[in-house]
């Protein structure tokens, strides 16, 4: 399945960032705030905002590689198995927002092929649960974490 085109806009607002060489992160936050509405996304795309560490630079970078990032976004949810993929077989925690569509009713099947000991959990979130739903987020992860060991 194609990814949201909003990861487009993302990644091309992270990019206007980098490139416009700011010194402040609530500079940063106000630029990309046009292409990334959502504070709670918005915050956590920021947490990938350091200060270079280059000379006497006090100018921010995002740490993952827009660019690569960028140009690779069209073929990312695309994947292709090989052939000879073999299931992993032990118990697997799936976490989906019950507002986004990245895991459907329609998938379970494919992820239970794969996955065999799946548990799939829904929360009222977005694609991004942990960061729209921390707290309810850890509790679930905790608790299939802790029922198998």
């Amino acid at each position: 399945m194609p990814l949201e085109r909003a990861f487009a806009r993302y990644v091309e607002g992270m990019q206007r960032v980098e490139h416009a060489g700011l010194e402040r992160q609530s500079d940063a936050d106000a630029m990309l705030a046009p292409y990334v509405p959502d504070l709670a996304v918005r915050q956590f795309l920021l947490t990938n905002l350091k200060r270079a560490t280059t000379g006497h630079s006090r100018r921010y970078r995002f740490r993952v590689p827009l660019d690569t990032i960028a140009r690779m976004l069209p073929s990312l949810g695309q994947m292709q198995l090989p052939p000879d993929c073999q299931p992993f077989t032990r118990p697997t925690l799936f976490v989906a927002g019950a507002k986004s569509d990245y895991i459907r009713p329609q998938d379970h099947a494919g992820i239970h092929r794969l996955f065999p000991q799946a548990t799939i959990e829904y929360l009222d979130a977005g694609h991004w649960v942990q960061a729209d739903k921390p707290a309810e987020f850890m509790q679930l992860v905790m608790r299939f974490y802790q029922e198998r060991h």
